[in-house]
């Protein structure tokens, strides 16, 4: 499900870009709500959102960047999908692409927008579990790519996007005749997109650390995600990503990420349970896996003590919570 979010917009500003929309007030907008959404700082972000789609009503972009900042919201915080505002926002800016489209057919810009709406489609119909229509959103955010490739070849967001679909295509559905295995030749493109810094710049390194994980090319796998973190120390999902690879090199290293994380999400002023359970199990097994008995045992006494889950907090913590309650066990009897 989440190899959707090759299209997923989890972005960064930086002064020099090689692929920038020519209105330079847009583009100022698209970068700080970009910005606000990495840092995980929702409300700004929502508020931004808001001043763009006063000032620039007739774009896509108010209402994509609206849409990603309350799916981002909602699947790093384990909530509820906001069904009817995301919805909203994507199919207002799925008219808007529609008619810019029409008008202009060789923009690349129109074509980009197009791409990205129809991305956006493919990642929320993929949280959804409605993977089919998610495959066929997907398809067409690549057509649009491909004609933004067809004017500039260099066009760095669709080489990400490209690159990042072709893999899992590959790695997943490799197995058919008629489909090639074309995985070197993808995680090429994205190496190509990510030498710029464009929209998709921050999205193309992290699908591209999944990627190298996946290949277990451990150590380009760790180069990628140690520079993101330096950019973004306090982002949870990067911090995770870097404790997730650093197991494969020192686990004792990977514990004290974890164990930052869970500071950062307990310390908030939002309590997230499942957040919290997720990375306190993760410790607990790291710790298992050291021999560190008693400290595993009390991570896992933590998350057992946690009382009066709602129905969504034990929907999601289903299969988790019975794994914790196994590992409990299995080191109360040794």
């Amino acid at each position: 499900m989440v190899r959707f979010s090759f299209i997923f917009l989890l972005l960064f500003y930086n002064t020099v870009f090689s692929q920038s929309y020519p209105n330079p007030r847009i583009d100022s907008f698209i970068r700080r709500i970009i910005t606000k959404i990495t840092e995980e700082n929702y409300v700004s972000a929502d508020s931004l959102a808001r001043v763009f789609k006063s000032e620039y009503p007739n774009i896509t972009f108010p209402y994509i960047y609206d849409a990603a900042n309350e799916i981002s919201n909602d699947f790093n915080n384990n909530l509820k999908l906001n069904n009817k505002r995301i919805y909203g926002a994507l199919s207002q800016a799925e008219e808007i692409a529609d008619s810019l489209f029409e008008a202009d057919s060789v923009n690349i810009w129109n074509s980009y927008q197009k791409g990205l709406v129809n991305g956006y489609w493919a990642y929320y119909e993929g949280l959804k579990g409605n993977y089919f229509s998610a495959y066929d959103y997907g398809t067409n955010a690549l057509h649009y790519f491909d004609k933004c490739l067809s004017r500039d070849s260099t066009f760095s967001d669709a080489l990400i996007a490209e690159g990042t679909y072709e893999y899992w295509i590959s790695e997943k559905l490799g197995w058919l005749p008629f489909i090639p295995d074309d995985r070197e030749h993808a995680i090429r493109l994205i190496y190509r997109g990510i030498a710029s810094n464009s929209y998709l710049h921050n999205i193309g390194v992290t699908s591209l650390f999944w990627i190298l994980k996946n290949e277990k090319r451990y150590d380009e796998a760790k180069n990628l995600i140690i520079n993101e973190y330096k950019k973004y120390p306090t982002n949870r999902y990067i911090i995770s990503a870097y404790a997730n690879i650093e197991k494969e090199f020192n686990k004792r290293s990977s514990v004290v990420l974890y164990k930052k994380a869970l500071e950062i999400t307990l310390n908030r002023n939002e309590k997230n349970r499942i957040n919290e359970i997720i990375l306190r199990h993760k410790i607990a097994m790291l710790l298992s896996d050291l021999g560190k008995k008693k400290e595993a045992i009390a991570e896992c006494k933590k998350i057992l003590d946690i009382r009066n889950l709602t129905p969504w907090e034990s929907e999601k913590l289903d299969w988790r919570l019975e794994k914790v309650r196994e590992l409990y066990l299995k080191l109360r009897v040794k």
